[in-house]
């Protein structure tokens, strides 16, 4: 698995220059409300050819139930966006987020930790703030609608990404 990663990422430096491709960085938060708060934030690395990306980012969120409970999850995210005309963009993404459950039984409820997976999809709008910074803001809706998930809502992330 990671050499053939390697050799994914040597290929696509070699053929960097030919294609325009362009490596970047950044990171967004997201906000959300369902039955209580939901945020996140998350540092990203991609690569871009063209009109698309793709890249990974590792999920650090909190969240604040109505009844007063909180909870801390963490996870990651594989995601790829289109530009679809200018500044506009497709956005979709597989994340998995570790996060804390209540399992509610007649004899009593049970605190557990669980992998809870996601499909978000969306929108967004992409400006540039310089010839290399540009500001990102993207409204998403999980496909998968798992009831242990923060997503079960419309969620509305920005960010900004650094193309090296």
């Amino acid at each position: 698995m990671k050499t053939s990663t390697i050799i994914i990422f040597v290929l696509l430096a070699a053929f960097s220059r030919s294609l325009h491709a362009q490596v970047y960085t950044g990171g967004n938060a997201s906000v959300g409300y369902d039955n209580g708060w939901y945020a996140d934030i998350a540092p990203i690395i991609g690569y871009q050819i063209e009109r698309y990306r793709v890249g990974v980012s590792p999920i650090f969120s909190y969240r604040t139930y109505v009844n007063s409970s909180q909870v801390w999850s963490y996870g990651g995210r594989i995601f790829n966006q289109v530009d679809i005309v200018q500044g506009a963009f497709a956005h979709a993404e597989f994340q998995i987020l570790n996060t804390e459950y209540v399992y509610v039984y007649p004899d009593g409820n049970v605190k557990t930790r669980v992998w809870v997976k996601s499909l978000p999809v969306g929108a967004g709008y992409q400006y540039p703030i310089s010839d290399r910074a540009s500001f990102q803001a993207i409204v998403l809706y999980d496909l998968l609608q798992d009831k242990r998930s923060v997503y079960n809502k419309p969620t509305f992330r920005a960010g900004v990404i650094y193309r090296f």
